[in-house]
């Protein structure tokens, strides 16, 4: 289920909510009003019942006694008094259910135009972040292997070198951009093929890739993996585990230690990944996962840049696997990411 179809089923409950409030107050107010007319007017011809002749005299008769006759005549009373409040009653419910069905509808419908005109603005911007980033790897994919043949060029000197070396970080970092705006479009729009996979298995895979950039910086990097199969896409959660363990390397201290955990639940699996990092301030958490949001880079012996969209990668990928990611971090001790998939 995408963010919009969620979304509208959301505001559909609110909106139903808001008229079965309504609705309820509005039947309770009729209830209370209708029951004590009834009971007034019931009263009123007890009362005329007891004087008039005719069915009231013939009933005062039947009984022994004047106390017998009275009783009997408000039991009678009584009995049609309930019977026609329980009538008002079904009414009310059933009208209430009739309002409950319809409005149900009807809001479910005025979500989906209210939502409409958003949705397709976004899936527009969505649409043209692809389609210019696919435009763009190609000249940037051309200029990198210009670049780099130059490089190669035995007879340049030393100064034009480092302008090309230059040139080339720069390209690398465009190039970095365009693969994050890529896969943060891919992720908001594809439909997600899922299958039984082994989360001991795909951490595995991804602790191999990622461990040559832990050696660059000498960190340590321990794991404690359980074997659990979960429904999911293998490419998304190895992209996923990929995102928090480069984040995990990137912004550790140098000579650091990470500590990946696999947890089985009964009906999750939560996997954890901390670095022993100088952490994050807690003011900035609520912004982590934002898009282009960095931390001062000043935290991490790392200058390695960056443009703020690995996160919101990754909290895409868990939304679409139903699960959740949280993050915890004390300023001098380090940081945790913690992923929860249900099985």
């Amino acid at each position: 289920m995408n963010v919009f179809a969620f979304t509208r089923i959301k505001l559909t409950v609110f909106y139903v909510t808001a008229i079965m409030v309504v609705s309820t107050m509005f039947s309770y107010a009729i209830y209370k009003g209708v029951s004590q007319n009834i009971e007034q007017s019931f009263t009123r011809a007890e009362n005329r019942l007891r004087t008039a002749p005719g069915f009231a005299q013939q009933l005062l008769r039947q009984a022994s006694n004047e106390a017998e006759n009275r009783q009997e005549l408000h039991q009678f009373f009584l009995e049609e008094l309930q019977e026609s409040k329980k009538k008002v009653l079904l009414h009310l419910l059933m009208t209430n259910a009739f309002i409950l069905l319809a409005s149900s509808v009807a809001s479910y419908a005025l979500a989906g135009r209210t939502l409409k005109p958003i949705e397709d603005v976004l899936s527009d911007q969505k649409r043209f972040i692809a389609d210019a980033s696919h435009e763009l790897r190609t000249p940037l994919t051309s200029l990198k292997t210009a670049i780099e043949v130059s490089l190669r060029d035995k007879k340049i000197d030393q100064r034009a070198k480092k302008v090309l070396e230059s040139n080339l970080e720069d390209v690398d970092a465009l190039k970095e951009l365009i693969d994050s705006l890529l896969q943060l479009a891919s992720q908001e729009n594809k439909t997600i093929i899922k299958q039984l996979i082994d989360v001991h298995e795909v951490m595995g895979k991804v602790l191999k890739i990622v461990k040559p950039l832990a050696d660059e910086k000498e960190l340590k990097i321990t794991s404690k993996l359980q074997h659990q199969q979960v429904l999911a896409s293998e490419t998304g959660l190895q992209q996923l585990f990929t995102i928090l363990l480069d984040n995990a390397i990137k912004y550790s201290n140098c000579k650091g230690k990470i500590n990946v955990l696999i947890i089985p639940g009964k009906r999750t699996v939560t996997i954890k990944i901390a670095d022993t990092g100088i952490g994050i301030n807690k003011k900035y958490l609520q912004h982590i996962f934002d898009r282009f949001y960095r931390i001062d880079s000043s935290r991490t012996c790392s200058q390695k840049p960056g443009f703020g969209l690995g996160l919101s990668v990754a909290k895409q990928i868990v939304a679409n696997h139903n699960g959740t990611i949280t993050v915890e971090s004390e300023i001098g001790k380090g940081t945790t990411f913690t992923t929860t998939l249900p099985l």
